[in-house]
């Protein structure tokens, strides 16, 4: 920097004392002459000392910007290159080198459609030429393939330099924008791929009406989506919900709850597009789509479902009223001897009073009949013997201290092939001492009735006649009568 000043200064000089030389000189000048040129000379080299003190002030300051802008252009995160008309370049920042992979010298006079994708290439010669045809600025976004494993997206920005017909390119990597972009794509499109083949009905709606919908709800409510969307749920809806109260009234209390962010799930009945009714179960939840708080209303249809619930109560009540009207007790009790059901004939053959039957607990209840019986021992090895054989099929005869004789008919109750429940019907085949005394006195007839066949192996079982049942009473139209005959002869012989 110093010598260079030393070098401008003497050049100036020469140039000062050629144009001196040529300039005529007074003869004789007088005193006062040269006193005034003196003074003149003086006042010139001290103008000149100043002006090149700002001179080179300016320079210095001319220098630091032209650095500042230099690190500015070179460091910028962005590439900058300037291409000629032919797509050359001709100057390139080191963002710029660094985006194609190359060092900065060895990329001048390149083409820069070398380091354009070949799918997007049509579109970069495209913005190219239009933008030297307009010289107005133009954008368009592009794939680099600076090597083959690490393409990059960019976007363009080009305006037309009318020097040497040349355009400035600004070049911004978006390659995280653009994968940001498929992701958010890909993630829209498995969620409309959900929200379409979804098996319920789903909306979208604000606290008034419908703004978007899926397949289903068509298919639901048995229109298209124009006559959905931009209504309210209150027109799919009768005038009245089962609990009597106004659906418009009602739908809207659970709307503003949802919107509260209180998640709602109900029992709502809706109808057809043709006023047909819907039995639905609804779930509100309260989601931000752009900014602003909507709801997603999901919508199973269940009218099937309350038709078979219906069916079954239907069912269970005709079955309960059976169960109650027939004269035989039945007892069902699961593996763990928990008391399922019982009907009021158990009750009251066995004389179990509520307090007791209310327990559900089959050992409550073996605990209060034991005193009853003739012979409780047995009667607790043969309840054990069932709990430890699930699966068996039992016949036997329980009998009282009063003389009454119950037979007890134990079956399982099979699910998917295993015993679940174990059920015991109890019929009353003697009443006490004094229906065996009737039998007794009419033994010759009894025995004039009795028809024996083989009996079944290892229980001894008799039917008898159908004219059995007119002598001893509906009871005994089926009995086993080697039992009966031990009663029986207690009071006389056979």
């Amino acid at each position: 920097m110093k010598r260079s000043n030393n070098s401008e200064s003497e050049i100036l000089r020469q140039k000062a004392e050629e144009l001196l030389r040529n300039t005529p000189i007074p003869v004789n000048p007088s005193e006062a002459d040269t006193l005034k040129l003196f003074h003149e000379l003086q006042v010139h080299q001290i103008e000149l000392e100043l002006q090149n003190k700002e001179l080179n002030l300016a320079r210095s300051a001319a220098l630091l910007t032209a650095e500042k802008y230099t690190e500015l252009y070179d460091f910028a995160p962005s590439g900058y290159f300037t291409l000629s008309k032919e797509g050359k370049i001709t100057e390139l920042n080191l963002s710029g080198a660094s985006m194609l992979g190359k060092e900065r010298l060895l990329l001048r006079n390149s083409r820069f459609g070398f380091f354009v994708s070949n799918d997007t290439k049509p579109a970069f010669n495209l913005f190219l030429g239009n933008l030297f045809k307009s010289k107005a600025k133009a954008e368009c976004e592009i794939t680099l393939t600076p090597n083959a494993n690490s393409p990059i997206d960019v976007h363009l920005t080009a305006i037309y330099s009318g020097e040497k017909d040349q355009c400035h390119l600004t070049v911004v990597d978006i390659t995280e924008r653009k994968q940001m972009e498929n992701e958010l794509k890909q993630s829209e499109t498995k969620f409309r791929n959900l929200f379409e083949s979804a098996n319920d009905a789903i909306f979208i709606m604000d606290d008034k009406v419908f703004r978007d919908c899926n397949t289903k709800t068509e298919i639901v409510f048995g229109c298209g989506q124009d006559d959905i969307i931009g209504h309210s749920p209150a027109e799919f809806s009768p005038l009245m919900q089962p609990d009597g109260r106004l659906s418009s009234e009602k739908s809207m209390e659970k709307i503003h709850a949802a919107l509260k962010g209180n998640p709602q799930f109900f029992y709502w009945q809706h109808q057809r597009y043709d006023g047909t009714p819907i039995d639905a179960e609804v779930s509100l939840n309260k989601i931000e789509i752009g900014g602003e708080e909507c709801l997603q209303a999901i919508v199973r249809d269940i009218s099937d479902q309350k038709r078979i619930e219906n069916d079954l109560k239907s069912s269970l009540s005709l079955l309960e009223v059976t169960l109650e009207s027939i004269h035989n007790g039945i007892l069902t009790v699961s593996r763990e001897g928990a008391v399922i059901k019982t009907n009021a004939t158990f009750a009251d053959m066995w004389q179990i009073p509520e307090a007791v039957l209310s327990s559900s607990d089959d050992k409550v209840l073996l605990n209060h009949v034991m005193s009853q019986l003739s012979d409780p021992e047995e009667f607790i090895a043969k309840v054990n013997e069932l709990y430890e054989n699930p699966e068996s099929e039992t016949f036997d005869l329980i009998n009282f201290k009063d003389g009454r004789i119950f037979e007890r008919i134990s079956k399982p109750m099979m699910l998917e092939g295993k015993p679940k429940v174990g059920c015991g019907l109890f019929s009353t085949l003697l009443n006490g001492p004094s229906q065996l005394k009737h039998c007794a006195m009419n033994n010759g007839a009894l025995k004039a009735l009795w028809k024996p066949r083989v009996p079944a192996p290892g229980n001894g079982t008799y039917k008898p006649v159908k004219r059995f049942s007119t002598v001893c009473g509906p009871e005994w139209s089926v009995i086993r009568l080697t039992s009966c005959y031990q009663q029986i002869s207690k009071y006389g012989k056979v």
